[in-house]
């Protein structure tokens, strides 16, 4: 992690970042106001996250990520930007679903070129399961949206197996 990350993790988590807790969150008292609210899951570096976040201010976002340079550099480009509509978990993706997102709570969810764990026998640790896709859309709303990206061609084949 370089130095400049873990200034913003220092100065900017206490902020934007949110605990991992097993009971659904309020976006509403989170961005203090009503919008509608995507879930960007694995937000990597940060880059898209908030390119999409300053596109759509409209829009609340929040991103998961577990790698600690990512969140870093994510929280960088939150103040580079002046972004007030992003928010930042780190925790397992699928545990804050679980816990952390109501039903019927979200207007979409971002999942960008997950790993696409390519050998068979490791195909359980996609995060695109008919399992996961099934919890995803519970907390969807009617008429949320799921985008999925990938640049492995098994990967993409398999996504639109299952869905």
């Amino acid at each position: 992690m370089s130095e400049a990350q873990q200034r913003a993790i220092d100065a900017l988590y206490p902020q934007f970042g949110l605990a991992f807790r097993d009971t659904p969150i309020n976006a509403s008292t989170i961005f203090h106001r009503h919008a509608p609210l995507v879930l960007e899951i694995g937000s990597g570096m940060g880059e898209t996250t908030a390119a999409i976040a300053a596109a759509r201010p409209d829009t609340d976002f929040i991103a998961i990520e577990v790698h600690l340079p990512g969140i870093g550099a994510l929280l960088k480009h939150i103040a580079t930007r002046g972004l007030t509509n992003v928010r930042v978990i780190r925790h397992d993706a699928l545990a804050v679903l679980q816990t952390m997102i109501a039903a019927d709570s979200l207007a979409g969810v971002h999942l960008y070129f997950p790993d696409p764990w390519p050998k068979k026998r490791h195909h359980k640790r996609r995060v695109v399961s008919v399992e996961n896709l099934l919890l995803i859309h519970q907390k969807m709303q009617k008429n949320g949206i799921l985008t999925v990206a990938t640049d492995h061609p098994s990967y993409l084949e398999w996504i639109v197996e299952i869905t």
